[in-house]
């Protein structure tokens, strides 16, 4: 497939990440499986598998699944803020043995976590909402830096619009190149954010409700009927029905983890604080179809031309 796609020529994110077009694939846990991110990735894309909320044993294991399905590189994306410093040092060793092309962080201290990735030839990315955030990374040694804006899904709601900070993150970057995450469905919106000097883009509703996404029909059925400005949409567990969920950001096994939907702004306030909530962000909306994850990459792709 991806010899569809031309390879971006002079790209420093698709020269680190080896994709052809510099398009990221979001993870969001239950949503975002092995399938899905080897579908990306050979579709001239980067696929990401998810370590959050899961056991080092997981993820070595959905790398080993990942590598049979696809022989393009993919990447990893782990949360430090939502699992205990042991479980999050026992997955970065995982993640280390696995060797993927690219470690996304985002939303926490990450230690030396960014040096002994990159000591192990593996690239890393950072997810960021403030030049706070953006400043620690870039410190920490990040190649590439991934601007949160308010519209993108994502653990944590972004602070600030796109349009605000996407350009104050480039010019504080410098030769670190920045993807922009938030409301990206087409070429159109890829067009736009590359005028305004992004690297790249990072999506994940769309990929969500992708023919490989692992989420239930159900699930894509809500995203796909939901409005634009349906921005409290999101997921969190079922109270009760997963035995290994505990309170206190403890590690969970991403396997039989169920979820709802919350919409209404009453109910979603009186859960703000749960800490395996999730939010799917702005423009929902222009969420049409179902389509497979390779249709969606050449989509993007077009933006890049």
């Amino acid at each position: 497939m991806t010899d569809r796609i031309p390879q971006l020529l002079g790209s420093t994110v698709t020269a680190l990440s080896g994709a052809h077009v510099p398009v990221f694939q979001g993870e969001l846990p239950g949503f975002a499986g092995t399938e899905l991110a080897a579908a990306v990735s050979d579709a001239g894309g980067l696929g990401h598998i998810g370590g959050c909320y899961s056991h080092a044993a997981d993820i070595e294991q959905a790398i080993e699944q990942t590598r049979r399905l696809t022989a393009r590189p993919f990447g990893v994306y782990l949360i430090p803020q939502h699992s205990d410093h042991a479980t999050f040092r026992s997955c970065l060793k995982a993640v280390i043995k696995g060797r993927p092309q690219i470690l996304t962080l985002c939303y926490g201290y990450y230690g030396d976590a960014i040096r002994k990735a990159r000591a192990a030839g593996i690239g890393v990315a950072v997810q960021v909402r403030t030049q706070s955030e953006a400043r620690l990374a870039l410190r920490d040694g990040a190649q590439v830096l991934i601007a949160q804006g308010e519209e993108a899904a994502g653990y944590i709601p972004g602070q600030i619009g796109l349009m605000a900070l996407l350009p104050e993150l480039i010019a504080l970057a410098g030769a670190v190149p920045v993807i922009a995450a938030g409301s990206v469905h087409d070429s159109y919106s890829v067009r736009g954010l590359m005028a305004m000097g992004a690297a790249g883009v990072w999506c994940s509703a769309d990929f969500a409700v992708c023919h490989e996404s692992s989420a239930a029909k159900k699930v894509k059925q809500r995203l796909l009927a939901a409005e634009t400005g349906s921005e409290r949409l999101c997921c969190e567990p079922v109270p009760g029905a997963d035995p290994q969920a505990e309170p206190g950001h403890k590690p969970v096994r991403q396997q039989g983890f169920l979820r709802r939907f919350l919409s209404s702004p009453a109910e979603a306030s009186s859960h703000d604080q749960h800490p395996l909530r999730f939010f799917w962000g702005q423009g929902l909306g222009q969420l049409n179809e179902a389509q497979p994850a390779a249709q969606l990459v050449a989509e993007l792709a077009k933006g890049f031309r």
